[in-house]
């Protein structure tokens, strides 16, 4: 039987891989036999093209997975959510030699999750019953608890492996109340991904967050199509003032679920660019933003960071705004705010978001996150 390596994913294949594309790679190179197992097909989703680097296996029945399942151990990081509608897939995988693993490997900076509690009950309440039935599934064996969790977060133990699961798995003689078998702490991605890069101060970029409408968010809480209007038109009259004071062009690193299209007639003046937010952030003199995870590469590499918050993006990038800003000591403007009197670039501290920052994710000195996954996974 063959041993391979690789990753489940069943949509959005182009943004799965961008986000661990050093790991992805890496595993590729060092690690016979790596593919990209590709489900869109069997769920009914468009596929996308990728780089020609990774072997992709996209099954277009349960009949061809179970063939390629069958001739080999597998050791996969799985990137399916546990959503209701892919329960079939973690039942159908039950019975093959699989071993499971979970990366969450840039987590530094959540935004998102104390918004879900303010108010939002019925989008909590859904979340809860569709943890609550995939772990009595896990207790009673009917799909796989993941072997082992890779996470870059300190302090996750209390969380993955709570007293209350703890106490369950010694009385029932199991560790199948854990979702993860084990957890391993590694260097945050923000470690390797700064690694012997080259640094400059070339450019001002604004890192793009989507005003799109999410599912998960009430239409409420989100921007309507004329608050975005103000919003963008206001956003690029600091922009441009920015560019002009400091002589730096403006870049405007896309969100990879952004639609150029929406955002074109904003954009059209800039540099826009997709998929290459890191090296960007690498040239930046100062980086702006409404609110992103990335903000974690700009905080560790010690780059000036500006906020910008207004009362048009509606409840909840407003929300997400103010708590980066005020977790980790970044200096926010209002868009409505015409004047910079009181703003002096030069001086911002980058100084004390990093220490914030050191506090949450682990960053060893020397120890690259992505080799102690490879060897932790040629064990198996």
């Amino acid at each position: 039987m063959k041993k391979i390596y690789g990753i489940f994913v069943c949509n959005n294949l182009k943004n799965v891989i961008n986000l661990d594309q050093d790991l992805y790679e890496a595993m590729n190179k060092k690690l016979k036999n790596f593919y990209i197992i590709d489900l869109s097909l069997l769920y009914g989703f468009k596929t996308e093209k990728i780089n020609q680097l990774f072997k992709v296996f996209r099954p277009r029945s349960y009949n061809e997975l179970d063939n390629f399942l069958t001739r080999n151990k597998s050791i996969i990081f799985n990137h399916v959510s546990r959503h209701l509608k892919y329960l079939k897939f973690f039942i159908f995988i039950r019975k093959y030699k699989i071993i499971l693993l979970e990366l969450i490997r840039g987590n530094s900076i959540q935004l998102n999750e104390v918004y879900y509690k303010k108010g939002n009950f019925i989008f909590l309440l859904k979340i809860k019953i569709r943890r609550a039935i995939y772990k009595l599934l896990t207790v009673f064996n009917f799909i796989n608890n993941y072997d082992c969790l890779f996470i870059s977060t300190k302090n996750v133990k209390k969380y993955y492996h709570n007293y209350r699961d703890i106490l369950l798995n010694k009385i029932f003689c199991t560790n199948r109340f854990f979702k993860h078998k084990k957890i391993i702490i590694m260097n945050d991605k923000i470690y390797d991904l700064s690694k012997n890069k080259k640094k400059n101060q070339k450019y001002i970029i604004y890192i793009d967050t989507p005003l799109s409408k999410i599912d998960y968010i009430p239409e409420k809480d989100m921007p309507d199509e004329v608050s975005k209007k103000k919003f963008y038109n206001l956003l690029t009259l600091h922009l441009d003032k920015l560019s002009k004071i400091f002589r730096k062009k403006i870049v405007i690193c896309l969100h990879p679920k952004t639609n150029f299209k929406d955002v074109r007639k904003y954009f059209k003046k800039y540099i826009c660019k997709k998929y290459q937010i890191w090296e960007y952030i690498d040239k930046s003199f100062l980086v702006t933003c409404i609110a992103s995870t990335a903000v974690a590469y700009a905080i560790y590499n010690k780059k000036k960071i500006l906020i910008f918050n207004s009362k048009y993006l509606n409840k909840f990038h407003l929300y997400r705004s103010e708590i980066l800003a005020k977790n980790y000591k970044i200096i926010s403007l209002k868009v409505e705010e015409r004047k910079f009197e009181n703003l002096n670039v030069k001086r911002i501290n980058a100084n004390k978001p990093y220490n914030i920052l050191l506090k949450n994710i682990m960053l060893k000195k020397n120890n690259s996150g992505v080799k102690e996954i490879i060897n932790n996974i040629k064990k198996y």
